[in-house]
């Protein structure tokens, strides 16, 4: 209601961002059990809670680097959401394709000062302006980044086969995102493979 207003900063309620996690939570779970039959539901649970987070904070910084026309655009993506998920957002908001995309710099939670110290604030300044030379405005490439972030669980304990398992998903993933690079013709297998390697240590960080 807020975007249909075009109001100048837009809020929400201080319980937002954990209700989104636990959005995104109810999906990967979902998702990974279909991929990760093998996996105990503990180890499921521990990596979505990980993943999670890393795609929240990819999908605030994929969109500074994607110029989405409206509301729609913005969801499909930022998020790896399902045709039919996209089209939920459609069927309860039929405006959604009229109503413009909100960057986020829109956002008064984002207002500076924003985190418990500076530091922090550039350091997310400087990963979304990382991210965004990158991904130069491709929306298929964010998409890849957000399912190799999905399977990228950072700092947990997991044993030997679901290490094995989880790093056979990453490396096709990332031969995914090699593959789409190489199609460009500013890019060459060299150059392809350090972009390969630099959106790979954005989600480690």
């Amino acid at each position: 209601e807020q975007a249909r207003q075009n109001k100048d900063k837009m809020t929400f309620p201080s319980d937002y961002i954990p209700k989104l996690k636990h959005i995104l939570d109810i999906i990967a779970v979902q998702f990974l059990t279909v991929f990760l039959p093998k996996f105990s539901d503990d180890s499921i649970l521990r990596i979505v809670s990980n993943t999670s987070l890393t795609i929240l904070g990819a999908s605030a910084g994929l969109d500074q680097c994607l110029c989405n026309k409206n509301m729609l655009d913005q969801f499909r993506n930022c998020y790896p959401f399902s045709p039919a998920f996209s089209m939920f957002w459609k069927e309860t908001f039929p405006d959604i394709e009229q109503i413009k995309a909100i960057p986020l710099q829109d956002y008064e939670i984002m207002m500076s000062p924003w985190a418990p110290r500076m530091e922090d604030e550039e350091f997310v300044a400087n990963t979304f302006n990382n991210l965004s030379g990158l991904i130069c405005e491709d929306s298929e490439l964010g998409k890849l980044l957000s399912y190799l972030a999905l399977f990228s669980p950072v700092n947990i304990h997991l044993n030997k086969e679901e290490v094995i398992c989880l790093k056979h998903f990453q490396k096709d993933i990332s031969m995914m995102i090699y593959n789409h690079l190489l199609t460009q013709e500013s890019l060459d297998n060299t150059s392809a493979l350090e972009r390969v390697s630099k959106l790979g240590r954005i989600i480690e960080n």
